[in-house]
């Protein structure tokens, strides 16, 4: 016969194996009383959803919210509106933001993730191009490389050397380690005017010219350095004139064996020129050897003939009538007794 404790296991064991059986209980309902519209671009939609949803996602379990999104087309036009609710006002407006940081920067910090930074470098104007590539390759390279974001300010293109001056600033933004190393290389990229990640392949070589002939080196309306670019395959660039220019060399980039032939045809421009300047200061110099020293201009006795001039460089023409008249009263005067004595 059974004990009591015997009983009491195996009564035990029964409830355990219906409770295994029993459907599981539903989960309880999450209740979002807090509601915000958020009005974007339609054709920012494809980036807040993210590759598989996972923005959208990342921004819901982040701030424990829910973002209703209607459907949109292709290149669709005007606005859209979603609907972000959850359970508390503040956990509503870090998605509101977060969207809008999307929308409006291209980034978000709330899902950067640990060590995200937002940071930024300021370079001149002119360097933009260069900083971009074409077609953006550059900045595609510099951003896929470092696993950072770039934001380069809407600007309009240098029209002067002056615009070209202007400092503009960059955004870089990511981890902390990964934005220092992409500043670094733009940094790079201005000062020599390509990089390994952007420019694979290429080199550079400052050549040293006087900046007083660099104007034959860009000729006649940039003839000549548009001849050396299409000529060599290279890039030359003329040293800026602003104070804190960090070379005042001519620098030239492309292929190695393109940037030697091109270095031995602006030496050979700097060789004729320098050679032309020698030769006609010989010249000069020969020329005031063999002509000694310059004769006055008037001798004395030339002085009582000479029309006095004006300090304006002009003939003073009462002076000289008043001498005329003196002149001829001394001439008369000088003639009278001869003709008295007749």
């Amino acid at each position: 016969m059974a004990t009591s404790a015997q009983l009491a296991e195996e009564a035990a064991a029964a409830a355990a194996a219906a409770a295994a059986l029993a459907p599981p209980a539903e989960p309880a309902a999450v209740t979002y009383t807090h509601r915000q519209v958020v009005t974007v671009e339609a054709k920012k939609a494809g980036l807040l959803i993210g590759p598989k949803g996972s923005t959208k996602i990342g921004i819901q379990t982040a701030t424990e919210t829910d973002i209703a999104m209607p459907k949109t087309e292709k290149d669709q036009a005007g606005t859209i509106d979603l609907v972000v609710t959850g359970g508390t006002e503040s956990n509503v407006g870090k998605a509101v933001k977060a969207i809008l940081d999307l929308c409006q920067k291209g980034y978000t910090a709330l899902l950067g993730g640990d060590g995200f930074c937002e940071g930024s470098i300021t370079v001149q104007a002119m360097y933009l191009p260069e900083i971009i590539g074409k077609g953006g390759a550059n900045i595609r390279a510099i951003q896929d490389q470092f696993q950072v974001r770039m934001q380069i300010p809407p600007t309009v293109s240098p029209s002067s050397r002056e615009d070209g001056l202007l400092p503009v600033k960059i955004g870089v933004v990511g981890n902390k380690d990964r934005v220092a190393l992409a500043k670094n290389l733009i940094k790079e990229l201005t000062m020599y005017r390509h990089t390994p990640v952007t420019h694979p392949g290429m080199v550079h070589k400052e050549v040293e010219v006087d900046a007083a002939l660099h104007r034959f080196i860009i000729g006649t309306k940039g003839s000549e350095i548009k001849h050396i670019n299409n000529n060599f395959k290279v890039h030359v660039y003329i040293p800026s004139s602003a104070p804190d220019a960090w070379t005042k060399n001519i620098l030239v980039v492309g292929e190695p064996a393109n940037v030697d032939a091109a270095e031995r045809y602006i030496l050979k421009i700097v060789d004729d020129r320098t050679k032309k300047d020698d030769q006609a200061e010989q010249e000069v110099s020969a020329f005031k050897q063999w002509g000694g020293e310059e004769e006055p201009a008037t001798e004395e006795w030339m002085q009582e003939f000479i029309r006095p001039q004006s300090q304006s460089g002009f003939g003073d023409i009462s002076e000289y009538l008043q001498r005329s008249v003196e002149l001829a009263a001394q001439e008369a005067a000088a003639m009278a007794p001869s003709l008295n004595g007749r």
